[in-house]
């Protein structure tokens, strides 16, 4: 196992946490090549998943670095980057909500 530490309640493993963005940005990235090679392209705008998927691909990529990187980065600038990619992630899964919302009302 790649568990390290010797008290599993009382430490976070890093280790098991990019394992786990490798593997779901490996799941989005074959999600957005099945949707690519497909007919839903001609409808990307109006395609939910898509929306998800490129918000959770920003967010993943985003953060391991900044996670990896965590013990030579200020506190500031860690916190601000987290933020920042949260930001950005949550407008375009609004983004994507709304502009879905649009073309069912219609």
């Amino acid at each position: 196992m790649l568990y390290k530490e010797d008290d599993l309640l009382h430490h976070f493993s890093f280790d098991m946490l990019y394992i786990d963005i490798l593997l779901l940005l490996f799941s989005v990235i074959l999600f957005l090549y099945q949707t690519f090679n497909s007919d839903k392209i001609l409808a990307i705008n109006n395609y939910l998943p898509f929306w998800i998927s490129v918000a959770l691909m920003i967010l993943f990529i985003g953060s391991i670095p900044i996670l990896f990187f965590r013990a030579t980065v200020s506190e500031g600038i860690y916190f601000f980057i987290l933020f920042m990619l949260n930001l950005i992630s949550n407008s375009i899964l609004i983004l994507g909500l709304l502009w879905n919302r649009q073309d069912r009302i219609k």
